[in-house]
This record gives structure tokens, C-alpha cells and sequence, in this order.
């Protein structure tokens, strides 16, 4: 999870017939005869001319007393209902034209309601025999399309394909139908887009925003709304995604620099995960560009630019004050001050370069 724009790909999903057999019509008659009902399916009404015509047609009316066995609600923002939805065909046997069945584990996604097997001539280069790519499919496991991570109370660091399709229904619901979710209505929003999506985020000044899904993005860019209608929106800034963890947290600001071809904001990223910066902790980051001495909780350790530092402390359950002191690579104090945390909290330090006419240091502290 990640606070911001990102980018992912759309998703397909066709299902086999197979999957269907459980849904049946069933009546619904709130007590009426079956007389009763067909007569309020086809009633007559005379129009203003007095010609007699069908003005209620019973395609229209039968609704009303129809209910679906095993019906699924495409709007629903539920990732158990969306698991159990799609994982109806779990290890399900296919059967091929050819006959041959494919008894393998896991969902099927097949492109039809068929398949093939069909052995092609082997590859002359790698002397491989295999069906054509366009004829196969894929079976998910469990994980793919829901994991949650081992979390059962954090929704923030859960991936699979139930996450992604209740994120879509999120941004883009309610939904008529099935074939309304998979295929975008026309539009000229950012909704109705083919391929990339951007995603609304709402700035919370001095705090982290809310979670946003990272799905399958390779880096992260921050745009902003833009008057060119082939271009509606501009890229002011990107960053490389953090390597070696699902959950990350974005610091952005003013580059600062005029070169051409520089964007104008500037994005840090830092593993945001319990792993790296649990509770009880206190994450130090320098942003000035020269290395600098930390004193804390009776250590002392070097902050270098760009990189933060995480220290672990031992707090006591009503919190208390840690001494803290940043000075310069030589001794020199540049500030200073007492941190107060508690056990369940996480703590930022951040350490910029003095402002104008100042000599001290510009600290900020955010609580987490």
C-alpha cells in the first residue's frame, strides 16, 4: 500500500459455464396464485385514442417476481465475498476439444468456455512442444487472489486480485452488471480511460494520507490536473518505488532547482512496514546534504544525507521524554530538544538544512 497516483492495469474476467450451474431462477410469488401473477404481467389498458394496447409488457413486469439462486452483488466491497466469488471453479477438471482433461490445482481463468490442447510441432530453436499461449490459461492460487498478509485487522498491506477489483469498484461503482464492471462506460473523466488509471489522493497537511493500492506500478508519479484536453493531467513528480516492501510511505516537497528538465516536486520514499519501523520506534531522516551526528536514547550514531535511521527505544505504557541532539560531522550542536512517545506509537524525525539567517537546523517532528 502507498500514499498516492499510481498506475496499474486493468483485469479481465471470463467465466466458464461450469460456474454458473448453481444459479437458477426461482419464483418469487409474496403469496400470490400463479393466475394472479400473469394476469399483472400482461394487463391491458386503453389509451387516450382507445385503441387497446400492451402498455405493460410482461418482459417488464416478470422481474418482480423472479429471484436468482446464488445471486452475487458486483457492487459489493466485501474481499471475503469477492474470494468466495471468485474462487467458484476452484480445482475444477477441465476438459479440452480434444478431449484430454486438465485436473491441475488452483481457480481457472480460461478465455472460453473450451479449450484446447491441441500439440503443435516442436519449436525448431528450443525444441519445445507445447499448446499456443493464446490457447492456455491460467489458475490462480488462494494468495493471488486474496492475501492478507498474516493481518487479518490491516487491510493496508493485503494484495490479490479480490483487493484490486474491490479497489475498481471503489473508484468507479455501482455497476449495472457484471460486463459493466470489465468494460469501461464512455465518458471524458479519467474513469473511462483504457490502460493507465489515475486515482484521486487528498492531501492531509502535516499528516500521512490515507492508503492508497500500489498494485503492479513500477515507480510512482504525482500529477496534477492540467487544461490540455489530449493531456488532462501534467507529471510534477517521481520517485523509484522502495525496494523490498508492499507498504511505503511518500514525503513530497519543492524541488528547489531551476534546471531544465528538473519536475518541480521532489518525492522521498521509506519503508513504511512494522518490519523495518515497529512500534516504540523513532525514524530519524536527514534531507540536508551533509552528514550529521545524532545523539539519542545514550547512543550516538551518523545520519547520513537521504538515509534514514530507525531507533528501536523502551518506553513505558503512559510515554516518556528521550533527550535528542543533532550536531555536525565535527561536534558542533546544531539543535536540539526531549521527544516524548509512548509504546504504540511511531515517531519521525526530520532534519533539514537551517533556514534563511538561522543556524540551527529546521527539525520537524510528525507522530505516527
Amino acid at each position: 500500500m502507498i500514499h498516492f497516483y499510481v498506475s496499474y492495469h486493468r483485469c479481465v474476467l471470463i467465466l466458464t459455464p461450469q460456474f454458473f450451474l448453481n444459479w437458477k431462477w426461482i419464483p418469487e410469488t409474496a403469496g400470490r396464485s400463479l393466475e394472479e401473477i400473469l394476469a399483472r404481467a400482461a394487463v391491458l389498458a386503453t389509451s387516450a385514442q382507445t385503441t387497446q394496447t400492451r402498455q405493460t409488457p410482461g418482459y417488464k413486469k416478470i422481474g418482480a417476481y423472479s429471484l436468482i439462486k446464488g445471486a452475487f452483488n458486483v457492487n459489493s466491497t466485501s474481499l471475503q465475498a469477492w474470494r468466495a466469488f471468485l474462487q467458484g471453479n476452484k480445482d475444477l477438471a477441465l476438459e479440452s476439444v480434444q478431449g484430454t482433461t486438465d485436473s491441475k490445482t488452483g481457480t481457472p481463468f480460461p478465455l472460453a468456455s473450451t479449450t484446447s490442447a491441441e500439440i503443435h510441432p516442436k519449436d525448431p530453436v528450443n525444441g519445445v512442444q507445447d499448446v499456443e499461449l493464446w490457447e492456455e490459461f491460467s489458475r490462480l492460487t488462494d494468495d493471488q487472489i486474496w492475501d492478507d498478509n498474516s493481518t487479518p485487522n490491516d487491510l493496508t498491506d493485503d494484495t490479490g486480485l479480490a483487493v484490486e477489483i474491490v479497489n475498481q469498484v471503489k473508484a468507479r461503482g455501482p455497476f449495472m452488471s457484471l460486463s459493466d464492471f470489465v468494460n469501461r462506460r464512455v465518458g471524458n473523466d479519467s474513469r473511462s480511460y483504457q490502460g493507465t488509471k489515475f486515482i484521486e489522493i487528498t492531501w492531509k497537511n502535516g499528516r500521512r494520507s490515507d492508503p492508497y493500492p500500489l498494485s503492479e506500478a513500477k515507480s510512482l508519479e504525482l500529477f496534477i490536473d492540467h487544461d490540455d484536453p489530449k493531456k488532462p493531467y501534467l507529471l510534477v513528480g517521481k520517485a523509484a518505488l522502495v525496494a523490498g516492501t508492499k507498504k511505503m510511505l511518500y514525503f513530497v516537497g519543492q524541488n528547489g532547482s531551476d534546471k531544465e528538465g528538473q519536475l518541480p516536486l521532489k518525492l522521498y520514499g521509506i519503508d513504511d512496514s512494522q518490519t523495518v519501523f515497529p512500534d516504540s520506534s523513532y525514524q530519524f531522516i536527514n534531507f540536508a546534504p551533509v552528514p550529521l551526528v545524532v545523539d539519542f536514547n545514550k547512543k550516538r550514531f551518523a545520519l547520513k544525507p537521504g538515509q534514514p535511521k530507525v531507533q528501536k527505544v523502551r518506553l513505558s505504557e503512559g510515554g516518556e521524554f528521550t533527550p535528542f541532539v543533532v550536531r555536525t560531522s565535527k561536534g558542533k550542536v546544531l539543535g536540539g530538544t526531549r521527544l516524548f512517545s509512548h509504546v504504540a506509537n511511531r515517531e519521525m524525525v526530520l532534519i533539514f538544512p537551517p533556514k534563511k539567517g538561522k543556524d540551527r537546523m529546521d527539525i520537524r517532528f510528525f507522530s505516527d
